[in-house]
């Protein structure tokens, strides 16, 4: 079924917002909302505001106290890394100095050996 040119559109939709009825159909809106909610918007938006400022500040925070951090930990990492390379120092110094001062058990068996048959001729 095909629409006649002198049918009309259905009554749903009688006004149709153009765009030069869009700014002050917006003035009318944004007056009807003043008058019903008044001075509780502005607190609205003030609170608003002072959130996202909290927000925006405790963002910077968190980054500030993300690089501290990944500082601390560089820090510490070098530390551990010092620690552990003294460690591994002064345990390779006690190694040699037990190396050089225990008798080998070879070396002992074999002198005992020498020993015996010397005690044996």
């Amino acid at each position: 079924m095909a629409k006649n040119k002198n049918e009309e559109e259905p009554a749903g939709n009688e006004e149709v917002t153009t765009s030069a009825n869009a700014p002050a159909e917006i003035q009318k809106i944004n007056a009807i909302r003043d008058i019903i909610f008044g001075h509780e918007m502005e607190d609205y938006e003030q609170q608003f505001n002072e959130v996202k400022d909290l927000i925006a500040d405790n963002e910077q925070r968190i980054i500030d106290n993300k690089e501290d951090i990944l500082q601390r930990m560089d820090a510490l990492q070098d530390q551990f890394n010092n620690a552990l390379r003294s460690l591994e120092n002064r345990m390779n110094d006690e190694i040699e100095k037990l190396q050089f001062e225990k008798t080998d058990r070879k070396m002992l068996g074999t002198l005992l050996e020498e020993i015996g048959k010397k005690i044996k001729a």
